[in-house]
């Protein structure tokens, strides 16, 4: 069993964030020993600046306190989820889950309730199932005590990933679904280094506002983001399908 947690309160808009969570691990070992069987539940309330998707920091850390342009577009993010996660021998995983969430307005954000179905408060609400199906084959790992590394060995690894929206379920005001497929892949060329390549296309159906849309990876912070459009602020492009092609080259010390 791993608990984690952390509580926050804000000066200026006086209001506690917190993240409370609990992992049980149904193969009695390590919740991040290969391969892992293991149930999560997570209750948490947190400021979420939209279309931020982070690889290698905390949502929390001190140093996302300093970012380029205008930091002015923000959520008040709760959510109650559970999931059931269960990785194979062969790399094959699944992850299946549910979320109810509440969205309200920080910022210069504002919510119309007159093009809402629903109205809660100035608050948007949302109950989905999701789901996750990974295939890495051949993949290596580095594991440690608390912690795993993937080892690039060249081999593609394909994600699919789905959210479907029910509204009447905990006071979920839509009915959405959202498709999403990844496949990532490095490809070696000799002395000159190697290249990455990440294709992701996806779709969503139903009619939401914006906040529930496809919000593309922006990144306003000083880190560098592998996956994030690095020179587009918060919520400058959203839609409800979307295709894009990422490579980077590296040429290993060559120059």
């Amino acid at each position: 069993m791993l608990l984690e947690g952390y509580a926050a309160y804000g000066t200026r808009d006086r209001q506690w964030k917190y993240n409370l969570g609990a992992t049980y691990s149904f193969n009695k070992q390590s919740v991040y020993k290969f391969p892992v069987k293991l149930l999560s539940v997570k209750v948490n309330k947190e400021v979420q600046v939209p279309g931020q998707d982070l690889n290698f920091i905390d949502n929390d850390n001190f140093l996302l306190s300093f970012r380029r342009g205008e930091n002015d577009k923000m959520f008040y993010l709760q959510r109650r989820q559970v999931e059931y996660f269960q990785e194979f021998e062969n790399h094959l995983s699944f992850k299946l889950g549910f979320f109810n969430q509440i969205l309200s307005p920080a910022g210069i954000l504002k919510f119309d309730h007159s093009a809402f179905r629903r109205s809660h408060d100035n608050e948007l609400w949302t109950s989905a199932f999701t789901g996750e199906l990974r295939w890495a084959p051949e993949e290596k790992l580095y594991q440690g005590k608390r912690y795993r590394r993937i080892i690039n060995t060249g081999k593609p690894v394909f994600t699919l990933a789905a959210q479907i929206g029910v509204k009447g379920i905990l006071g979920g005001d839509y009915n959405y679904q959202r498709f999403i497929f990844n496949a990532n892949k490095r490809f070696y060329a000799s002395q000159f280094g190697f290249t990455d390549a990440v294709f992701e296309s996806g779709v969503q159906f139903g009619k939401v506002p914006y906040p529930l849309m496809i919000i593309h990876r922006a990144n306003q912070t000083y880190s560098y983001q592998l996956n994030s459009y690095n020179l587009m602020n918060s919520m400058e492009f959203m839609s409800d399908k979307y295709t894009s092609l990422l490579l980077q080259h590296s040429f290993n010390g060559f120059f």
